[in-house]
């Protein structure tokens, strides 16, 4: 009987919103040509599903990874 392959363990990213005032969730990777489709409240934690230079993507969509802190 053939082992199965396991797949290797992928470490989640989690992220805490910060800053004074609540943060816009984006349908796209910019702030003029994609919609805001949520907002979250600072101190809010994500996870990141990829994290890039200027944006990050979570379940929701993209936020701005400035207003981030990394756990």
């Amino acid at each position: 009987m053939a082992k199965k392959k396991e797949e290797p363990k992928v470490e989640k990213i989690y992220a805490i919103v910060t800053g004074d005032y609540p943060l816009n969730v984006r349908s796209g990777k910019t702030t003029e040509d994609s919609n805001v489709v949520g907002q979250l409240a600072p101190g809010t934690k994500v996870e990141i599903l990829k994290d890039g230079k200027m944006w990050c993507k979570i379940e929701q969509g993209y936020i701005m990874r400035k207003f981030l802190v990394f756990e």
